[in-house]
């Protein structure tokens, strides 16, 4: 995949795990740099971490050949907007919910996933602040307190994880590689329930700002 990359250029986001914003998302920044330069540390500080973001309905015609060099391992997905994601370690996403069934395809690294439900607004707006910016073992111990069911699951290149629109996930990469995956959102009409809820929960990040 490296190779592919050449001398192509674009954003590349700096992520700071041990800083949020009041929605409790990562401070983050863009910068613009090949996109080879993600690969010169797979390994970074949790200060300075990095994920580059490729979304087919929005990429460029060089970006779209990476897509397309990709496809090959979903063309059993019904989706008509790949995205493809590259990142360093360490790496945490708190936890949150997409509005979409959703693949995860494995293309390189590990991830550990912690996913659960719950389906009631005012305690998820407590939940989320409680669990902004915790681990897995930490996430696990405070649903086990608020009696919430969840699994835990390890993904390596080659796997498939499938995740059902509205389950909330928790993911962090493993050892010391960084990781390559891919999302492919399911094509169907999006569920207005879950647009409504995210959009109570994260007014921020569903508006793009």
């Amino acid at each position: 995949m490296q190779k592919r990359f050449g001398n192509l250029e674009g954003s590349i986001r700096t992520f700071n795990l041990d800083s949020m914003d009041d929605e409790q998302s990562y401070i983050s920044h863009e910068v613009k740099t090949k996109y080879s330069k993600i690969f010169d540390q797979e390994l970074r500080s949790r200060k300075n971490t990095m994920m580059i973001k490729i979304k087919e309905s929005f990429c460029t015609p060089d970006e779209q050949k990476l897509i397309d060099y990709v496809k090959p391992v979903i063309k059993n997905t019904p989706s008509s907007d790949t995205i493809l994601r590259i990142q360093n370690s360490p790496w945490v996403y708190s936890s949150h919910f997409d509005c979409y069934d959703q693949y995860v395809y494995m293309l390189h690294g590990k991830k550990r996933w912690l996913l659960f439900d719950i389906d009631d607004v005012e305690k998820e707006r407590t939940l989320v602040l409680q669990l902004a910016g915790k681990n897995i073992k930490t996430v696990s111990e405070i649903l086990k307190v608020n009696g919430i069911n969840f699994k835990i699951k390890t993904i390596h290149a080659g796997d498939v994880l499938f995740i059902p629109e509205g389950q909330y996930h928790l993911v962090e990469n493993e050892g010391s590689q960084g990781t390559i995956f891919v999302n492919s959102p399911v094509d169907k009409p999006r569920n207005q329930y879950l647009n409504s809820k995210f959009e109570s929960l994260w007014p921020k990040w569903y508006s793009g700002t």
